[in-house]
């Protein structure tokens, strides 16, 4: 496929990779109106559940990196359907979790299970595109699974109206099954066994240090770890700050929720409409890292000076994903530009930094909490820094 083609037709088997790669994000968001609830059944304080996303994300992280060598040696479909029966399985222990302590260990074996989705389906879109084709691709990707976080916490609000919260993750449960049947009866296999690495313990490593030291690679990928750790730390503590320190019920959180990772779908739009009409994608990327930035350094000031209310915030945060957007196309596919040779390591070492971070800022928010938003932005602030001194630092070299 041409890159110098303006119009980018969809594949049926996109569809198929944006349908398995939501799962993450449903997994996380799709509880978030029922923190409180899940608070009052296990008798614990409400920011202490937020430690179940770190617990999410921190299984996303590693498992990853493990998810990487095993899809580049055994193809995609194989490892896909694995992933499609552990989620299944862990959703179903996160439903029947006699403690919060149990639901911790549940919600770690749920995200190795989300981790096979979540790489694999980045491979695959490399697997046929090259880069300008493949940042089309995933930013048609991005517009798709940013559809989860709009919508997961209002038909979580919804369902928690109907159903206890552990009847949310019997829905993620079936979904896992659909997963499943997707993968096992529509999706043909995109690696051919030709392409794949014969690796051994020693390649593995032997790659990953390699991967540490492309500053290419590196830097791009810390960039899009630090800035979704921004955006991780908002997910993490969104119930506590908007539930708590604006006073908003479940259904008001579920809508607010929405409308700000809604920013997400219009900066990956934007991105997208941009490069049909041949902006460089490094280009985008430094654009979208300075508003974040920039948009957050206000948050923190407005906050200090106590001008922040629930508007104020919704405008800073809103403002703050619109970058993001753009961001989450364009960073992973610098990073992965001249990996091809083992493109399902460096796509699962990518994927394991944005949600390494994640984690950090996650764990971060959770333990600093004030009763304000100042907190939250000044976390994410610090994480869109040090996103955009990676960036910069790796882009003089690109």
């Amino acid at each position: 496929m041409s890159t110098e083609k303006t119009r980018f037709s969809i594949p049926f088997w996109l569809y198929i990779m944006a349908a398995l790669a939501i799962v993450g994000p449903a997994s996380i968001d799709l509880y978030l109106p029922s923190f409180p609830v899940i608070a009052s059944d296990f008798a614990v304080p409400q920011n202490r559940v937020e430690l179940s996303v770190s617990a999410f994300l921190f299984g996303l992280s590693f498992s990853q990196i493990i998810v990487g060598p095993l899809t580049d040696r055994f193809g995609r479909k194989g490892p896909l359907m694995v992933g499609a029966l552990l989620y299944l399985v862990a959703s179903l222990v996160c439903s029947f979790a006699p403690n919060f302590e149990f639901l911790l260990i549940g919600r770690a074996l749920q995200a190795m299970g989300a981790a096979c989705f979540m790489t694999i389906s980045r491979a695959v879109v490399r697997d046929h595109y090259s880069t300008q084709e493949a940042a089309n691709a995933m930013t048609l990707l991005m517009l798709l699974t940013g559809m989860a976080p709009v919508v997961a916490p209002m038909i979580g609000a919804i369902l928690a109206s109907f159903s206890s919260w552990r009847g949310l993750f019997m829905m993620l449960a079936t979904y896992g099954l659909i997963s499943f049947l997707l993968v096992a009866f529509c999706f043909k296999e995109s690696l051919p066994k030709e392409n794949r690495l014969h690796i051994s313990p020693a390649l593995i490593a032997k790659n990953y240090v390699e991967l540490l030291f492309d500053r290419s690679f590196i830097g791009f990928s810390l960039a899009a770890g630090f800035s979704m750790g921004a955006m991780f730390a908002f997910i993490a503590s969104s119930s506590t700050v908007l539930m708590e320190t604006f006073a908003l019920s479940p259904n008001q959180f579920a809508w607010s929720f929405g409308i700000v990772a809604f920013g997400l779908m219009i900066g990956s739009q934007s991105c997208g409409f941009l490069l049909r009409r041949h902006i460089p994608v490094l280009l985008l990327y430094r654009i979208a890292a300075y508003w974040t930035v920039a948009v957050l350094a206000l948050g923190v000031i407005l906050s200090l000076s106590g001008m922040v209310n629930l508007s104020v915030f919704m405008v800073v945060m809103f403002s703050f994903t619109v970058g993001l957007g753009m961001i989450n196309p364009t960073a992973p596919i610098l990073a992965l530009k001249k990996q091809g040779h083992r493109l399902g390591m460096a796509s699962a070492l990518t994927g394991a930094t944005l949600f390494l971070f994640g984690t950090c800022s996650s764990a971060i928010v959770s333990h600093w909490h004030t009763g304000t938003e100042l907190p939250l932005f000044a976390t994410m602030l610090l994480f869109a820094l040090l996103a955009l001194f990676f960036g910069r630092v790796v882009a003089s070299h690109h």
